[in-house]
């Protein structure tokens, strides 16, 4: 799991900690970062989208809020 600003993330720090899932708190996702990570199958949240990230062992990730779009994760 990955949880950043939602700044331009370089590939080889990607590859290297290989999450599963990305949390991004900022106004505007970078592109380039959003196309890698889709690439590697990467779930990505947004918490201005889909509010509170919550984990727990059984569930795993779910966000507080939901939309009529895919609020669960971008994929």
């Amino acid at each position: 799991m990955i949880w950043w600003t939602g700044k331009t993330l370089a590939a080889a720090l990607i590859q290297v900690v290989d999450p599963a899932v990305a949390v991004y708190s900022g106004n505007q996702l970078d592109a380039a970062t959003e196309a890698n990570l889709r690439d590697r199958g990467v779930k990505v949240y947004w918490t201005q989208r889909d509010g509170a990230i919550q984990w727990s062992p059984t569930a795993g990730f779910q966000t507080a809020l939901t939309t009529d779009q895919d609020a669960i994760a971008l994929e």
